[in-house]
């Protein structure tokens, strides 16, 4: 068994792995890891991230993500400007690359597909969309709009 801790971390460098060329923001992340998050588990799948999300300010907002965010940044794994991987993190990506798409159930061609849809809108039609497409408005400020869907210390393999 994995740590969802650690599950969640190694899916986020894979994220950005994927969104190379992307300049990043928090607030960004934030979006798209709920958006990913929410349309796998859509199609019925748990092989995904695992946060608790509210909604906040500016959307979707998990305090645990903010956390592994700054902790990715203090290992050096990503850019503070850009939220970009360093190159330490690109070799690491690079040589679990597999391993992670195999533990994940990754199929590439899905994720890169929703990936490349989201990375290609500026952040304001992201959160515009995402605030369309899963009713935000309508959620009251503060209030869990996901939940941590399976036990919240361990994923299976």
């Amino acid at each position: 068994m994995l740590s969802r801790k650690y599950s969640n971390k190694m899916l986020l460098l894979y994220l950005l792995f994927l969104m190379n060329e992307c300049k990043n923001s928090e607030t960004r992340l934030q979006c798209m890891v709920y958006r990913l998050q929410k349309s796998i588990r859509t199609i019925g799948s748990t092989e995904t991230f695992n946060y608790k999300f509210v909604r906040w300010n500016l959307g979707a907002y998990s305090k645990e993500l903010h956390e592994d965010i700054h902790f990715l940044l203090q290992k050096e794994l990503i850019e503070k400007s850009s939220f970009q991987l360093t190159e330490k993190a690109k070799g690491l990506v690079e040589k679990n690359h597999k391993f992670i798409q195999i533990f994940f159930h990754v199929k590439e061609s899905d994720f890169d597909v929703l990936i490349q849809t989201l990375k290609e809108m500026n952040i304001q039609e992201l959160l515009l969309q995402t605030y369309e497409k899963f009713e935000l408005n309508t959620r009251p400020m503060g209030k869990v709009i996901e939940d941590i869907m399976y036990d919240p210390e361990y994923v299976g393999i």
